[in-house]
């Protein structure tokens, strides 16, 4: 009867469940907002990134091939084209639809398009401004005779 008294439980008792769920729920509160307020940052870096590197594309495939490509940018749509214009007929290459809450807010090429020669560079330089949901932009610059492409 004494050995029954003295017998080892194992387990956790419901104080002990309770103060680790407590604790995981005060993380989760902490954590949780900050998580959600950084977001739309990286998707508006995200979205920026991506865009530099479609354009690359465009310049790649105009010197690969050796063709006329185009960007066409639709704030309107959320989105941008790349074209194959050397044909009498342009042909869609990619649609690229902005993701994360982005939108073009305003871009200065001349009918929102730039296009590329088979050298890569581009007919005229400009800025495509991108913004999230924030009211927070960064800039996707193309420069006029070289077509470097650069986020600020």
């Amino acid at each position: 009867m004494l050995s029954e008294r003295f017998q080892v439980k194992k387990g956790y008792t419901l104080i002990e469940l309770m103060l680790a769920v407590s604790i995981v729920g005060l993380l989760g509160l902490i954590i949780v907002p900050k998580t959600v307020n950084f977001l739309p940052d990286f998707n508006l870096e995200g979205e920026a990134r991506k865009m530099m590197a479609k354009i690359r594309e465009a310049q790649q495939l105009s010197i690969a091939k050796r063709e006329l490509y185009q960007l066409e940018f639709d704030s309107d749509l959320e989105q941008y084209l790349i074209r194959y214009v050397a044909t009498p007929q342009p042909v869609i290459v990619e649609t690229v639809r902005l993701g994360g809450n982005i939108e073009i807010q305003s871009t200065t090429f001349s009918q929102n398009t730039v296009e590329f020669n088979f050298f890569g560079a581009p007919d005229a330089g400009g800025d495509i401004v991108l913004m999230n949901s924030k009211g927070q932009t960064m800039t996707v610059s193309i420069t006029p005779a070289t077509g470097r492409v650069t986020i600020q």
